[in-house]
């Protein structure tokens, strides 16, 4: 039995370009990026050729090494601010689509959130997500806080 280093190097190199039509609240944005990870294989119980004591011949290892896995990715973003006010903040969402171009795999995700007026550094919200590759939908909750170089 061989042990695997559970040491890989992981790149990600990316670009976007982004477009703010004339009101200045809303934004478009188109990205590419090059993701290079490696994912780990699922632990299985493996034991010795030859078991003659199961709490020493038997442990809970991946029988394989990590697969590298490679993605180039699409997205365009929409972001506007709508000027609803909900609970004393003006409501905003950022529709994103993803589509990976070497596993044709895609994701889709929407937050939602709220933008206090006036000072508040918090932007609480909710998003609602959809990958291709797991095949399910997920909800989530969130806080963004802004913060600041200087005093």
């Amino acid at each position: 039995m061989t042990k695997y280093s559970s040491w890989k190097p992981q790149l990600a190199i990316g670009g976007f370009i982004a477009f703010y039509p004339g009101e200045q609240k809303s934004m478009l944005s188109f990205a590419i990026d090059y993701q290079s990870s490696y994912q780990a294989a699922d632990e299985k119980i493996l034991c010795k050729p030859l078991v003659t004591d199961p709490d020493k011949d038997c442990f809970k290892a991946a029988p394989q090494a990590p697969d590298r896995q490679d993605a180039v990715n699409l997205s365009f973003e929409y972001r506007q601010a709508i000027g609803k006010d909900v609970l004393d903040a003006s409501l905003a969402f950022s529709p994103k689509f993803t589509y990976d171009a070497l596993s044709d795999d895609y994701g889709v995700e929407l937050p939602v959130y709220l933008i206090p007026k006036g000072d508040a550094q918090i932007l609480p919200g909710f998003r609602i997500g959809y990958a291709s590759r797991e095949d399910e939908v997920t909800f989530g909750l969130f806080m963004k806080a802004s913060f600041s170089m200087t005093k």
